[in-house]
């Protein structure tokens, strides 16, 4: 077990606005982590069991891990670890405090972002994160949690039990997670068949497991989903090529790059990856576009379920038949929300489900008293208490 580790974000985290855990880790973009408390989380990151909390009063955030000795690393672990979790939050590329700023234009958005920082989108490991959104759909939070740390017990290898990440005088009761595992690989999930996804409990999509398997292992097994992935980083290696160069033929390459490359970021690429993904069993656009936005760098991946088309007829005025139409509904969001559309979507979506809804309600509560403060003041008075 490692020592605690502060996560330098590279960034001020000022209320939060840069990254909040219990925002981004538990609201269902991925299953992988448990609430020991609030702010306080366990789950599985690659060979890593992790243990990640938030002091709320400044808003830091520290870490521990561990990890079995088979998978012990040359070099220094530590370095190895924060590395991993920047890039696992994306810390290096999004300013989350500049975009919220930027949505914020959006009356809707204005009124929720605040009840809601910090929610990052997670750059996951698409071999998991494929699994993952086979097992979720028609399901909740909580059972596709449960569900894949069964899936990760059965084929999985064991990383070590909850007491390798707690202090000697800690005690979690109600916590029920003991042991803790690797994601199965390809090879050790394919060993699997449909009756022993159904034992778990996948129900129908155990079927869908199985097909998906062995789809993946034609097409070239996790490194075909990996190779998916968006290099967002292309267009800044082609800038450091072109400073090696003279500059008339550095302007000459910098106008080629006015054209969108097939590794940046464009509707076609994504549409691309859509089309790749649902060829697997049980994939359609929903899922495809989960997948796309939570590892395959898919920035404009707006995926679209019940939840999402209320959003686009209730909030932006959209008519039932549109918004039953999928890439009318993407395209809204993203003549909106533009090019972090997805991480935008994310943040409307997550004030739909049951954990926020005291919260917005509280807020609403608040302005509302605090326009019939306003209204109750004299007029002529040249200054007004703001009740907070």
């Amino acid at each position: 077990m490692s020592n605690w580790i502060k996560l330098s974000l590279g960034v001020p985290n000022i209320k939060g606005r840069q990254l909040v855990l219990s925002n981004t880790l538990v609201n269902g973009q991925c299953f992988n982590w448990y609430a020991l408390r609030e702010h306080d989380y366990v789950g599985v990151l690659g060979q890593y069991l992790i243990r990640i909390q938030q002091d709320m009063k400044d808003c830091d955030i520290q870490f521990r891990y561990h990890t079995h000795k088979k998978y012990k690393d040359e070099g220094d672990e530590d370095d190895q670890v924060h590395s991993l979790l920047l890039d696992y939050f994306q810390m290096n590329e999004v300013n989350l405090e500049d975009l919220y700023t930027t949505w914020s234009n959006d009356k809707h958005f204005a009124s929720i972002g605040p009840c809601i920082p910090g929610l990052r989108i997670l750059r996951q490991d698409p071999w998991e994160c494929t699994m993952s959104f086979l097992v979720s759909q028609n399901n909740n939070i909580k059972r596709i949690t449960g569900l894949m740390l069964k899936i990760r017990s059965s084929y999985g290898e064991r990383i070590g039990d909850l007491d390798t990440v707690l202090d000697e005088d800690e005690e979690f009761e109600d916590f029920t997670v003991s042991e803790f595992y690797t994601f199965p690989t390809l090879d050790q999930l394919s060993k699997a068949k449909e009756a022993d996804f159904r034992a778990l409990g996948l129900g129908y999509r155990a079927k869908y497991m199985e097909a998906s398997c062995k789809i993946i292992q034609k097409k070239g097994g996790e490194d075909w989903i990996r190779n998916l992935r968006l290099d967002l980083n292309s267009k800044k290696k082609e800038n450091s090529k072109e400073e090696e160069n003279d500059d008339e033929e550095e302007l000459n390459r910098k106008t080629q790059d006015e054209t969108p490359k097939k590794s940046q970021l464009t509707l076609e690429n994504l549409e691309s990856i859509r089309a790749q993904l649902v060829e697997l069993k049980g994939v359609g656009n929903k899922v495809a576009d989960c997948i796309s936005l939570f590892s395959l760098n898919c920035l404009n991946s707006v995926p679209v379920d019940t939840h999402v088309a209320q959003i686009a007829k209730r909030v932006y005025g959209m008519s039932e038949s549109n918004a039953k139409n999928y890439p009318k509904v993407v395209d809204l969001f993203y003549q909106k929300f533009g090019t972090y559309c997805g991480w935008a979507h994310s943040v409307l979506f997550a004030a739909e489900l049951p954990q926020y809804k005291p919260l917005l309600e509280t807020k609403k509560k608040g302005k509302r008293k605090e326009k019939d403060l306003k209204l109750s003041e004299d007029p002529g008075q040249k200054k007004i208490k703001i009740l907070k």
